[in-house]
């Protein structure tokens, strides 16, 4: 679903998953209608720019998949945070008798 950096979007509206797949146009940027994200900005099949779930079921799992990875940055993120800090602190002092 991703080659590289992407913008993940939980949208909610009735009728969000085909207003979006609607907007995305066809899989085939080649067939995909005027207009429509793939047509603009997809090069092929692979590489169509845009991907949207076909279902609130496939949607719960993709968004998931996404938001797991989010979490485990943000985690990283705060651990550096937390390390860097004490880097800083400990710099104060000298530890040359350890």
């Amino acid at each position: 679903m991703s080659s590289g950096p992407c913008i993940v979007m939980a949208l909610e509206a009735e009728n969000a998953i085909l207003k979006w797949r609607e907007l995305m146009g066809a899989t085939n940027p080649a067939e995909a209608a005027e207009g429509t994200l793939r047509k603009q900005f997809g090069s092929s099949i692979g590489e169509n720019a845009t991907h949207g779930s076909d279902a609130e079921e496939t949607a719960a799992f993709e968004l998931g998949y996404f938001l797991m990875a989010l979490s485990c940055f943000s985690r990283l993120v705060k651990t550096i945070c937390v390390a860097t800090a004490a880097l800083k602190i400990a710099s104060k002092y000298s530890f040359t008798d350890c």
